[in-house]
């Protein structure tokens, strides 16, 4: 996607939230807007309120001067442009060889046009828009990895949230990032879990509290923005649901993946659902951790200049206020048993504590210590 196709399929997003959003308005809050009037392509209730704004973003996608396909809840899989509307199935039509450049659709808008429609309905200030945009791929399928743009909308509270791959992900025009929290007694969970979930009931039970909005779309952004520290929908998320969000998530710099850690690249479709898993750049801190591990080495083995102690320490967010001890751990016979192993078994705190080999024989703990302790409290620690 070239700059000038990434600035039409921008503008057309920024027309459908503009417009849903206007469409809406008269109707949250509403009881009847709850009504049940048919079974959306997905399989799940379509409520009066979720006709009004599809209607909106197939009307705008209908008349562009552009063809693409649409994968929305409600209506399913649509090719449209240029004033024509038809019903596809999208894995079917990017196998085609038939179609002229001109034929071929340009875009595929995965879009949700109202997420959280439980809460417009009662006016909960957590509902929203989720559109993405991804690539029309030349002979395959497309996946979650051809998507390019990501936007959120807020309804509720105005917030609005868009991604580009590899440019950043901003809240309202300003660059955002994930938390950098990874104790999970510490964390703010959002999501959804399955009864008699014991592994999900168990992280639940040990983190500092968990949320619960009802828009995994605005939850997901939540993790992008530092809001949330980690996300799980263990019910199984639509794509439509999380492809704006997981793009929006990874360019904030966190991590999304299914419940085994794998990166997520299902293919796009009304069908497709996953399990997701949302965190907080977790694997950005380890690496920093290691970096701090070498960096204490290197100030122990002298590897370092004395003037970019100060500097080093700085960058890698080390707290320079605190004392010190350095315990040097000298194995005397050799054995079975890991000193390595043992002091850090011993010494788990990875946040404050230190522990590297820097022989065979010579393990060394860097350990901080609390304000006032005596020799005599060293010699105690020390045995």
């Amino acid at each position: 996607m070239d700059a000038k196709d990434k600035k039409i399929a921008t503008d057309l997003c920024y027309e459908i939230i503009k417009e849903v959003g206007r469409a809406i308005r008269p109707y949250v809050g509403k009881p009847e807007s709850g009504e049940k009037v048919k079974m959306g392509a997905d399989g799940t209730p379509t409520s009066y309120i979720d006709v009004i704004a599809e209607d909106q973003v197939i009307n705008i996608l209908k008349n562009a001067p552009i063809n693409s396909y649409i994968i929305s809840e409600e209506i399913g899989e649509l090719k449209v442009g240029h004033g024509k509307k038809e019903s596809v199935v999208i894995t079917q039509e990017l196998r085609r060889t038939d179609l002229t450049p001109e034929q071929k659709p340009k875009f595929i808008f995965l879009i949700d046009p109202i997420d959280g429609t439980s809460n417009a309905i009662k006016e909960i200030p957590a509902y929203g828009i989720s559109i993405a945009v991804a690539n029309v791929p030349d002979g395959r399928l497309a996946t979650l990895n051809d998507v390019e743009l990501g936007f959120i909308s807020n309804f509720g509270n105005g917030n609005f949230f868009e991604a580009e791959k590899g440019k950043g992900c901003w809240l309202n025009n300003e660059e955002v990032h994930p938390s950098n929290i990874v104790n999970i007694s510490d964390m703010s969970l959002g999501g959804f879990t399955k009864s008699g979930t014991k592994a999900a009931s168990k992280l639940v039970d040990n983190a500092r509290r968990m949320r619960v909005l009802g828009s995994v779309v605005l939850e997901l952004s939540y993790v992008a923005s530092g809001r949330y520290d980690a996300f799980l929908d263990l019910r199984g998320s639509r794509i439509i649901d999380i492809a704006a969000s997981k793009l929006i998530v990874e360019e904030a710099g966190g991590i999304i993946t299914d419940k085994y850690g794998e990166k997520l690249d299902n293919k796009l479709s009304i069908y497709e659902r996953t399990i997701v898993v949302a965190a907080n750049n977790v694997r950005h801190y380890y690496d920093e951790k290691y970096d701090r591990n070498n960096f204490i080495k290197n100030v122990i083995l002298d590897n370092i200049l004395p003037g970019d102690i100060f500097m080093k320490a700085k960058e890698l967010h080390f707290n320079t206020d605190v004392s010190r001890a350095v315990l040097l751990i000298r194995v005397i016979s050799s054995n079975d048993i890991s000193a390595f192993d043992v002091v850090q078994n011993l010494f788990p705190d990875k946040q404050k504590d230190f522990v590297f080999n820097i022989s065979e024989t010579d393990t060394v703990l860097v350990k901080e210590i609390r304000k006032g302790i005596d020799r005599t409290d060293m010699e105690k620690l020390a045995a």
